[in-house]
Formats: C-alpha cells, sequence, structure tokens
C-alpha cells in the first residue's frame, strides 16, 4: 500500500510539473484573475510581452494596467459576462505593454469553479492577432482599393470631359453678364465644379498607380512652394510660418510635385484646425536608421490636435474632420512617402496641436556640392526662419 501510494504521489507531481511546463513554455498569454480581476497568476510569455515580472504586478486589477483604456470596457464586459453566466467565452481586445505599445489578442475564457462549485477564479488563455488583422486590413485595403481603382478607369475620362465643357461654359457666362447678383452665383458654381474636380483628381491618385519622377531638389523649396500656393487662405489671416534647420543639407532625390502635394495636405489641415494666430513650424533633422542616413521633417502647428478616433483613422481612405473634404489626403500623402521609400506618421506627443513625422532616406552620391545650394537660405544658418 506504501509503495503503491508512493507511486500515485510521484505520478502526480510529474503530472504537475509536465502542465506547469507547458503553462511555462506556452507561446500563449495564460492568465488567472481572481472574482476581482486582480492578476493570481501569468506565465513567462505574458511576462515578455508586457515587459512586466509577475511580482510587479501580481494583486493589481489586470484591465486597469495591462489593457488599453479604448479597450477596457469591452474587456470588463467579457469578465462580468463569464463571472455572471458560468460560461467559457470567445472575444478579442488588446493588451498594453510597459512602453505602450499595444498588441490586438484573441481570448478564450473559461470560470474555474472552488470545491463548493462557486466560481472563485477566471482563467484567460490569449493568442496575439496583431499580425493577422494587419494583413487583414492590407488586404480589404487593397480590395477596396483595387474596386475604387476599376470604378475610376470606368468614369474618369467621362466625367473630366464634362467637368472641362462645365468649367468653360461657366467662364464664357460669366463674362456675358453684368448683374452682381448673376456673377455670384455663377461664381458658386465654379467653386463646386472646381471641388468636384479635386475630388475626382484625388479619388484617381489614391486609386491609381504611383510613378515618380525624381530629381535632387530642395524640400525647402519645395515646402515654400507649397505655402505660397495656399496665400490664398493664409494671407488675411495672423499666420506664422516657422522654419528650423537642423541640418546641413536639405537636397533630396524626390519627385518635387508630389512632394509639395504632401506639404500642401498638411499646411491645409493646420490652417483649417487652427485658431488665429497660427502657428505651424517645419524643422529638419538629419537621422541614422539601420546605418542609413534619412531627413527627418517635423510638420507642427499649435491647434487643438486630434481626437483618440482621428488619430486611429487620420490615413484611413475616406476618414475627414471637415464639413468638404474627400478624406483622401492624408492617405494619398502616406502613399507619397511610401513610394520614395519613407514613412509619413503622426508623432506621438502630449503637447497642443498636432504634430507629422516625415523621414525620406539621404542618398549622398547624388547630393549637389555646397555651391549648388544657391535656391536655398544659408544651409549653415540654424536659428529659426519665419514666413509671414
Amino acid at each position: 500500500l506504501g509503495n503503491r501510494l508512493l507511486v500515485q504521489q510521484e505520478a502526480t507531481r510529474q503530472e504537475r510539473d509536465f502542465n506547469e511546463s507547458l503553462v511555462e513554455t506556452a507561446s500563449s498569454i495564460i492568465l488567472l484573475l481572481d472574482t476581482n480581476a486582480r492578476i493570481l497568476f501569468f506565465n513567462q510569455s505574458t511576462a515578455d510581452l508586457l515587459e512586466h515580472s509577475f511580482e510587479e504586478l501580481k494583486g493589481k486589477d489586470w484591465f486597469d494596467v495591462c489593457v488599453p483604456e479604448p479597450d477596457r470596457a469591452r474587456g470588463r464586459a467579457v469578465f462580468a459576462h463569464c463571472l455572471k453566466n458560468g460560461l467559457a467565452r470567445e472575444s478579442q481586445f488588446a493588451v498594453m505593454a510597459r512602453d505602450g505599445r499595444t498588441y490586438q489578442f484573441s481570448w478564450s475564457t473559461k470560470p474555474m469553479r472552488d470545491t463548493d462549485n462557486q466560481i472563485s477564479q477566471l482563467l484567460f488563455v490569449g493568442q496575439d492577432v496583431t499580425s493577422l488583422l494587419e494583413t487583414q486590413n492590407r488586404l480589404v485595403s487593397a480590395e477596396r482599393l483595387a474596386a475604387i481603382g476599376q470604378t475610376i478607369a470606368a468614369v474618369s475620362h467621362e466625367s473630366r470631359n464634362e467637368l472641362m465643357a462645365l468649367k468653360m461654359g461657366l467662364e464664357m457666362l460669366s463674362m456675358t453678364v453684368t448683374e452682381a447678383s448673376t456673377k455670384q452665383l455663377i461664381g458658386h458654381l465654379q467653386n463646386s465644379q472646381t471641388r468636384l474636380d479635386r475630388l475626382l483628381e484625388d479619388v484617381r491618385h489614391y486609386a491609381g498607380p504611383m510613378h515618380l519622377e525624381r530629381s535632387v531638389c530642395s524640400l525647402q523649396s519645395i515646402w515654400r512652394r507649397a505655402w505660397d500656393s495656399l496665400e490664398a487662405t493664409w494671407r488675411d489671416r495672423e499666420t506664422e510660418l516657422q522654419e528650423t534647420i537642423d541640418c546641413e543639407t536639405l537636397h533630396c532625390s524626390v519627385d518635387a510635385l508630389r512632394l509639395e502635394q504632401v506639404f500642401r495636405n498638411l499646411f491645409e489641415n493646420s490652417l483649417a484646425s487652427c485658431s488665429d494666430p497660427v502657428w505651424i513650424e517645419v524643422r529638419a533633422s538629419l537621422e541614422n536608421k539601420d546605418d542609413r542616413p534619412f531627413l527627418r521633417l517635423s510638420v507642427r502647428d499649435n491647434g487643438p490636435g486630434l481626437s483618440p478616433e482621428a488619430k486611429a483613422k487620420v490615413f484611413e481612405p475616406f476618414f475627414t474632420t471637415k464639413q468638404r473634404g474627400t478624406g483622401l489626403g492624408m492617405a494619398i500623402s502616406q502613399r507619397i512617402l511610401k513610394a520614395h521609400n519613407g514613412s509619413l506618421s503622426l508623432a506621438d506627443h502630449t503637447g497642443r496641436g498636432a504634430e507629422f513625422l516625415l523621414e525620406l532616406p539621404l542618398d549622398t552620391s547624388s547630393l549637389p556640392t555646397t555651391s549648388d545650394y544657391k535656391e536655398m537660405t544659408d544651409p549653415t544658418d540654424h536659428h529659426p526662419k519665419v514666413l509671414k
């Protein structure tokens, strides 16, 4: 009997050790909470992802410390449902690491009962689906883009012909009428025609292939042309464009017209969202990424900034906070930077206003010599420059 008991104990110990090894070596998050959502246990994969040790978080509310605010209510609802109904449940909500990065997880939640058959703990097993969701979103975006491209290809030619005829007709009509009210009405029609033409052009640019005509250009000249093109928008307002140059060169191999479109979109958004006095800063610096030099440009304003929803959707096609707008400006701008092997992103800062970051690879072999910098302000002068 004694030997049999020892054998059973050894089998139980081996089974326990085996289960503990499975839990600790599993690539999934395995998490145990009490009925108040306090952390009782999590495995090593959880600690690695969160960049927190179990000792740091033991006894703390899981949803308060490890779930980002936008997903917190959904996570608590799953917790409450399982606690109330005693049933296992599938769900999806994000977790947040120490540095603020978030990861999307698919969860299986199961209530655990004590010897009195009362729920005493909830077991959460989570699988990281961040990459899967990103792939799905890219596929959805690609399908949407393909559908847009097919539609635009079918209607673009005829639409542009009709819009051109409408434009010419309105211009001829405006030259023949003298009554002020009629001229004003024609002006409104011309503005509507211009907006419709721009809508068609934006959709065509977004859906169509991106072909670059590169040349070595001064980025400062490009953003100044973009600013000058908006003079009608800022001329009668209290505006200031400040330039801070923290690098020796602003020359880069780019498609100047495409980059001008990017800066114009950014400036337009700032002018639309800021109340007077408007302050916009363009800051340029040189950065190294993976041993490659990049020009890093920051466009920042003193407006109210972006709402959490706008931050999440700012680069999504057709998302806009304006009463009139295609919602394609930022999506097109991001495509332009990607076509240049660069990037356009929203800066993560807590101060006032919005800030966008542009990064462009710097090809030093194609840069002009110092004597060719005549179109720029003195490149060695790092003091801020202000344009009114």
